[in-house]
């Protein structure tokens, strides 16, 4: 696989940033914001021309986002910097029936309408066109239990839509209701978000930059790459010379 040229690279990251503080500022992730270049502990970048369009996957040590389409596809909260999604590790030499027996003692500050109130304004928060959705697809709202009769305090508000003669998600919110917090969002179905479809503009003046040209840019230039190309607004939008230290 061709490594992406360091321009490229560099501007995708920043903007691709800028995307995903957007959302978690709106979210209300408990997050320091905004996430810098610095704070990503995964850092995945997809290739110039993917079919997922300008975007990859960034993980901080509490949460992992995924921007495919230039929106936020998936951001999952992450258990202790694990890179497994919260609520489905136990700690360290706990059983798995001890943990959930455990957590359906943890009393829920919400029910299943408070559950898809939440989602539902989570979702409009970052421009998800939610009356089509909900015209489109019927909401299912689901309280989680272990062994069919201890409740848990995790809620799933889904979408569902056919595909391959199987209902799956559109768009789907995992809630843990002790705390009211996103455990996963994810929009499978990306039509409904109305943030914008393209986050680099003119891509191809970008890729003709040699990399050898890169690296002797200022800092001050790096940050006009990042003006000239962005598509979008860059309030968050940084990135660092750290780069040139991964390739």
């Amino acid at each position: 696989m061709a490594s992406i040229a360091l321009a490229y690279k560099y501007v995708a990251i920043a903007v691709t940033l800028s995307e995903i503080n957007y959302c978690a500022s709106r979210l209300h992730l408990p997050l320091r914001l905004p996430i810098t270049e610095r704070d990503l502990r995964v850092k995945l970048v997809n290739e110039p021309g993917s079919p997922l369009g300008c975007g990859g996957r960034f993980d901080t040590k509490d949460y992992s986002f995924t921007v495919g389409a230039s929106r936020l596809i998936f951001v999952t909260k992450l258990y202790e910097g694990t890179g497994f999604e919260a609520v489905v590790q136990p700690p360290r030499g706990e059983a798995l029936a001890d943990y959930f027996t455990r957590m359906s003692r943890k009393p829920s500050l919400i029910n299943t309408n408070g559950a898809y109130l939440l989602a539902s304004n989570w979702l409009a928060s970052i421009s998800v066109d939610v009356p089509r959705l909900e015209k489109e697809h019927a909401a299912k709202i689901t309280h989680y239990q272990f062994m069919n009769h201890l409740p848990l305090p995790i809620f799933e508000v889904k979408w569902e839509t056919k595909m391959g003669g199987q209902l799956v998600p559109a768009v789907e919110v995992l809630i843990t209701g002790d705390t009211k917090e996103i455990i996963h969002l994810r929009q499978v179905d990306s039509s409904y978000s109305s943030r914008p479809a393209m986050l680099i503009k003119d891509a191809d003046a970008l890729l003709a930059i040699k990399d050898e040209e890169f690296t002797r840019y200022s800092e001050k230039q790096r940050q006009e790459l990042i003006e000239r190309f962005s598509a979008v607004s860059t309030e968050h939008a940084e990135s660092e010379s750290t780069l040139l230290k991964e390739n």
